[in-house]
């Protein structure tokens, strides 16, 4: 509890984490692998500015890093500008301590010729797995996003207008 912050704000606040960290783990276990990702890409054509949502690797051939590559668009006066974003999702619990995803996303940066990449995990972020963002995202000189834990469910409440989620859920 911070100083100015009043007992009321405090308990609503950590009650709010706990249903973010459920809603969380409710997206992990009904949404495994592949799953994850399919309901990652109706999410995001939901973004205002993404113009295209490339569901990529499924099947035989391999994603290159990238499970999905977003397009967005932007305008300036009559210039049109699109960007690609590539996403590489993990569905895991507790932390996350695999630092692979980071070397996929910088390959599918490569790849890709993307402008950023973006890690999501259902996993709690973990001090190495930012260290080693930062790291190749200086490296390569290209912006990383994370995307982790309750993190998730704050990604979802803000973007699936559509709330896919509830379908999903079977509720």
């Amino acid at each position: 509890k911070t100083k100015n912050e009043s007992k009321e704000v405090f308990f609503l606040k950590e009650k709010t984490e706990n249903l973010l960290h459920k809603l969380t783990a409710l997206i992990q276990e009904n949404h495994k692998g592949k799953d994850l990702e399919r309901y990652f890409a109706k999410v995001f054509t939901q973004i205002p500015n993404v113009i295209d949502v490339d569901e990529n690797g499924f099947g035989w051939k391999s994603d290159n890093g990238a499970d999905l590559i977003v397009t967005t668009s932007a305008s300036v006066s009559n210039i049109q500008l699109e960007n690609t974003i590539v996403v590489q999702i993990k569905s895991y619990t507790g932390e996350h301590r695999d630092l692979g995803a980071v070397e996929q996303i910088e390959r599918a940066i490569k790849k890709f010729d993307a402008q950023a990449g973006m890690i999501i995990t259902t996993a709690t972020r973990t001090e190495a797995l930012e260290k080693k963002i930062e790291e190749i995202s200086q490296k390569i000189d290209t912006p990383i996003e994370l995307i982790a834990g309750e993190d998730v469910a704050k990604f979802i409440i803000k973007y699936d207008k559509e709330q896919n989620l509830i379908f999903d859920l079977n509720y």
